[in-house]
């Protein structure tokens, strides 16, 4: 399959030295954030699936979350779908992927020769260009959502690929997790990430709404993200599923379709019929 390039700006290194950025607000400011997170993750692209296997547990959580939402042999969009395991694990009959960096997409490419990936950020323009002018998907996968820039404008930017039935799915991380994450991070138990928005469920929900998007769920997993014999199982299984503690657990997956454009006003006047 082919590999798209929607942006084929430079890959060179951005300063970002307090001293370079000292000074910078508005676009400019958003742009090199853009660009910082482009470059860590080309850095890190290699790695990426020795992070992944480090924690096969947490992912075969997240899998089975994913598996029993999206229905198979669908076409399916991954929003920041990283080397593709995301897309795989949901068996599209046609799937395609979206990342930042030409690094990781590379590498999804030959891992998923059969899918078709392209080169954007999900909150610019160059992101519609990655499609043609009527594709649709049955499913959206959004993850990464905590590095993406501006939230809105990448939401805003999924409506053209919807039909009426579409559902969204946004994988983030609780925002009650910020310290056990960034520790993780520290000490390398999980990938390294650049500046995160935290985003708590009801933040989500909200910025949906003004995107013209629906949310209808949230599916909340992962109290204890590593295996522990016996223990895991009571917490991951039980415990999850508590009114209480369910708030507690570090993944949420939020479910949201697409808000039908409302009837114009001429179109809803009712002719009145006289019977003789």
């Amino acid at each position: 399959m082919r590999l798209i390039a929607a942006n084929d700006s430079s890959m060179e290194a951005v300063v970002n030295e307090p001293e370079a950025n000292k000074g910078t607000w508005g676009p400019a400011a958003l742009e090199q954030r853009r660009e910082r997170s482009r470059n860590h993750l080309a850095k890190i692209a290699v790695r990426r699936d020795g992070w992944i296997n480090r924690n096969k547990y947490y992912y075969e959580l997240l899998n089975r979350l994913l598996r029993f939402l999206v229905e198979p042999h669908k076409r399916v969009l991954s929003v920041r779908c990283g080397t593709g395991n995301l897309l795989s694990v949901v068996q599209p009959a046609e799937g395609t992927g979206i990342d930042i960096c030409h690094e990781i997409i590379e590498i999804a490419q030959r891992r998923n020769p059969s899918f078709q990936f392209a080169v954007a950020f999900p909150d610019k323009g160059e992101f519609r260009t990655a499609f043609k002018a009527e594709e649709k998907f049955d499913y959206i996968l959004f993850s990464d959502i905590g590095d993406t820039v501006d939230v809105l404008q990448a939401l805003r930017n999924l409506k053209p690929l919807c039909r009426r039935h579409t559902r969204i799915l946004i994988i983030t991380y609780n925002h009650l997790w910020e310290p056990l994450v960034t520790f993780a991070e520290w000490i390398g138990m999980k990938v390294p990430r650049t500046e995160q928005n935290w985003l708590s469920t009801l933040d989500i929900a909200n910025l949906l709404k003004i995107a013209g998007f629906e949310a209808l769920d949230a599916h909340r997993i992962v109290i204890l993200p590593k295996y522990v014999p016996l223990v895991s199982a009571f917490l991951n299984r039980f415990c999850a599923r508590l009114p209480l503690l369910k708030r507690l657990c570090m993944t949420q997956v939020i479910v949201a379709r697409s808000l039908s454009a409302p009837v114009p006003k001429e179109e809803l006047s009712v002719s009145v019929v006289v019977p003789c």
